[in-house]
């Protein structure tokens, strides 16, 4: 009779759907990893032998990092120096390759670990990444325990023993990180936040373990129907079973397995050599009929609850497809992905942000200099839609010629207009008098407006109408004043440049400290224009102040004010609008005025106005809609005598006078 045997069968020590409870045990240092001190290992094994939960791991941690770290375009440090360190975080990696490791391993853990090195002046002098599963902590996280020699899986060495809670032969014990005490190595711990444990973090994704290892099972179960083909799932009894000895009944197994089973044998045929009135083999199937429908659903609920447990609303962004689905559209997937940017990428790089910025801190960089740089998952799609109201008319035109494969008639482009009109003003107003709004918005990449196809009066001829009209309404003939002195106005920025210095005189005292906003605002001019006027004072030996900041809030005290000379009583300031050559209005030979209409009508007006009716004509004016200075309108294009050279500016220009008003 032969010997009963016994057999054990193990797989790798899963944890179920239980979730680890992380105690300090007697007489040990550290806090175990896990209730063998393998917890990582589960997680890596997870990882490594679920290709759902894997393809999500690698895809969420890609999304986070995106193209990488950036400089901010508005950060004003020292950009060379920031780039030189971004390119050597340490002796063997850059910024960006340390922030990809480290943002996979805190997806994959729930925690990272930087490796932080001072020199001997307390200076940081490398950052690296410390593997999350070589460390142990005690229970205030103050000391950690290094280790590759923690569990037999991670361990290299041949003849691994367990420790017994003690700390492996290759222990190296380093501080907590302290900004304080900056020698030596030091670790800087950091994990996600949970209610379950504040030693060792629980990823995100601790929910849907038990899915996961479901997934992998189901692999197993059918890697193991493919491979046995009858599998555990079928029993074949022989009934003259007790007329064979041990020996016989192996042999027969094997050849039985060498004949039915395996990926070779998928097809072939089994013949059954059978005596006359001796009972056959009887075959025998343990399994449902209908596995298969078992398997599609059970299938179906696992990578669901997979990707639930993972924050994922649609699989379709990490390349997963749920069996007997159907795939939403585009506009379903563009959803998914605003979802999942907005509560997951978004949220994590900012952590990723902080914590970056945070290292180039210590290396003297601060005022979070550095940003990532978000990665669309499959980018945007172009319809023609929103080609053609990105691109001009005429790049669009060409790429429909070319998809056509026909020739473009040669028509007058777009560009070759502007080239005309940039090239020659005098013709400039007539081009634009034949285009149609339309027309024009499009030189300047507008969108097209209902109605714009008509050919209209130009919105700067009805501007200038308005202005035009205003001037003549409200100004006051020259004749009812004497002129006592005049002030040549070059420019548009200097028109009321004197005024403004004189109220802001009349405004302040000396002593007195008076904030940049405050003043300019009572002043009713921009803070530049007050800037200005206190340089102009300044460079007249006329007002002397100083400058002091106050929480980012500039202020003034004056330390020095001269008082001008004082005025005649009875002038006052007016404006006019006139030019210092004779004639005022050039005529052709058939005594027909060549200058503009504007210019023609307000010089023969003869009037004069007050800085008071400028701003409230103004004013009138933006509330219709124009917003552009009216002093822009002080004169066209002058082509210079003798030459065919334009210049933009013609022979008239708004000047200040000092009158007397005429008894």
């Amino acid at each position: 009779m032969s010997q009963t045997k016994n057999y054990s069968f193990s797989k790798f020590p899963l944890y179920a759907n239980e979730t680890p409870i992380f105690r300090k045990q007697p007489n040990m240092l550290y806090v175990p990893y896990g209730k063998n001190n393998d917890y990582s290992d589960y997680l890596s094994y997870l990882y490594n032998n679920s290709g759902i939960h894997g393809a999500i791991i690698k895809g969420k941690a890609t999304y986070i990092y995106g193209k990488g770290f950036k400089i901010k375009a508005d950060w004003n440090g020292d950009k060379v120096a920031l780039e030189k360190t971004l390119n050597s975080i340490n002796n063997s990696q850059t910024a960006d390759e340390l922030a990809r490791k480290k943002i996979f391993e805190r997806t994959l853990y729930g925690g990272c670990a930087y490796l932080i090195e001072w020199d001997v002046f307390g200076a940081i002098k490398s950052v690296k990444l410390q593997p999350f599963n070589t460390i142990r902590t005690n229970v205030d996280k103050s000391e950690f325990y290094i280790s590759k020699e923690w569990t037999r899986e991670q361990s290299t060495n041949a003849k691994w023993k367990r420790s017994n809670g003690k700390l492996p032969e290759d222990t190296v014990t380093l501080p907590a990180f302290d900004p304080l005490k900056r020698q030596g190595k030091q670790i800087l711990y950091l994990i996600d936040d949970n209610p379950a444990s504040d030693i060792y973090p629980l990823p995100e994704y601790n929910s849907g373990a038990t899915p996961i290892e479901t997934d992998i099972e189901c692999n197993f179960f059918q890697l193991n129907n493919v491979k046995t083909g009858f599998s555990a799932g079928t029993m074949v009894t022989f009934f003259n079973g007790t007329a064979i000895n041990d020996e016989e009944q192996v042999e027969i197994e094997h050849a039985f397995k060498s004949k039915a089973s395996g990926t070779d044998n998928a097809g072939e045929i089994l013949l059954n050599f059978q005596n006359p009135n001796t009972t056959p083999p009887e075959i025998s199937p343990l399994r449902s009929n209908d596995l298969d429908k078992q398997y599609e659903q059970l299938s179906k609920d696992t990578i669901n609850k997979i990707l639930y447990s993972h924050r994922v609303s649609n699989g379709l962004l990490f390349g997963i497809k749920t069996p007997g689905e159907l795939g939403g559209g585009r506009s379903e997937f563009d959803l998914s992905w605003e979802h999942f940017s907005n509560t997951y990428v978004k949220p994590k790089q900012q952590e990723e942000e902080e914590d970056m910025n945070y290292i180039l801190s210590l290396y003297g960089f601060i005022g979070n200099p550095v940003e990532l740089t978000t990665l669309d998952p499959i980018g945007i799609e172009l319809t023609s839609d929103i080609i053609s109201r990105t691109i001009d008319a005429d790049s669009f035109a060409d790429m429909v010629y070319e998809r056509l494969g026909i020739e473009k008639p040669n028509l007058v482009k777009k560009d070759d207009i502007l080239t005309i009109i940039n090239s020659n003003p005098i013709i400039a107003p007539k081009i634009l008098e034949i285009l149609t709004p339309n027309e024009i918005r499009s030189f300047i990449n507008l969108p097209a407006i209902v109605g714009g196809d008509v050919l209209k009066t130009s919105a700067f001829e009805t501007q200038e109408d308005f202005i035009l009209n205003e001037f003549l309404k409200i100004g006051e003939s020259a004749d009812n004043y004497e002129i006592v002195k005049s002030c040549f106005v070059y420019s548009d920025s200097d028109k009321f440049a004197k005024e403004d210095d004189q109220k802001l005189l009349d405004e302040i005292k000396k002593g007195k400290s008076y904030k940049i906003s405050d003043l300019a605002k009572k002043l009713k001019i921009s803070e530049s224009e007050l800037y200005k006027s206190l340089e102009r004072l300044n460079k007249a030996n006329i007002l002397q102040v100083k400058y002091t900041e106050v929480k980012g809030e500039i202020s003034i005290t004056p330390e020095e004010i001269q008082e001008p000379p004082s005025q005649e009583v009875g002038l006052e300031t007016k404006w006019r609008y006139t030019t210092n050559l004779s004639p005022e209005l050039l005529t052709d030979k058939n005594g027909n005025y060549t200058s503009r209409e504007f210019c023609v009508k307000l010089i023969n007006a003869k009037q004069l106005y007050s800085r008071a009716q400028i701003d409230a004509m103004q004013n009138e004016a933006n509330t219709k809609g124009y917003n552009e200075d009216v002093f822009k309108y002080k004169g066209g294009w002058q082509t210079i005598k003798g030459t065919v050279t334009h210049i933009p500016s013609c022979r008239h220009f708004w000047e200040s006078v000092l009158v007397r008003k005429k008894k």
